[in-house]
């Protein structure tokens, strides 16, 4: 008999407390969900892509790196003279261009450090990372 009691008083606690199989659950069903359970809200941070190609000797590729990092923005480096096949990309990403770095954010070719800093400068950098 303590035995039923408990099994009975184990579902009724789990049907009170809002704990429902996930497809029974909806948060839009009050029924389901006590008013003390407030929703969560959770926010899925856009993940930022920024991409360099360079050249460890380079100091404009070296001054890009720097500014991404003073502005604590992440970016993947890809070394041309570590593998022919990231020159030949750059080149082809960029539309031609031969110099390093090259930079694309989110997919989209910015040019190099010049057009980087100019974007920083009027204060673009942030909005296009949004983007």
């Amino acid at each position: 008999m303590k035995k039923m009691t408990l099994i009975a008083l184990s579902i009724l606690i789990t049907s009170c407390s809002g704990i429902a199989p996930e497809a029974v659950r909806n948060e839009n069903n009050l029924l389901l969900k006590p008013p003390f359970m407030k929703t969560k809200v959770v926010e899925h941070k856009k993940k930022l892509l920024v991409e360099l190609y360079t050249k460890p000797t380079c100091n404009y590729c070296i001054n890009a790196k720097n500014l991404l990092e003073v502005k604590k923005i992440e970016y993947t480096e890809y070394d041309v003279t570590k593998n022919a096949s990231f020159s030949k990309e750059a080149i082809e990403r960029s539309g031609g261009r031969r110099t390093v770095p090259q930079i694309f954010i989110n997919g989209k070719h910015i040019g190099g450090y010049g057009e980087l800093k100019a974007l920083n400068d009027e204060g673009k950098l942030e909005s296009m990372l949004a983007e």
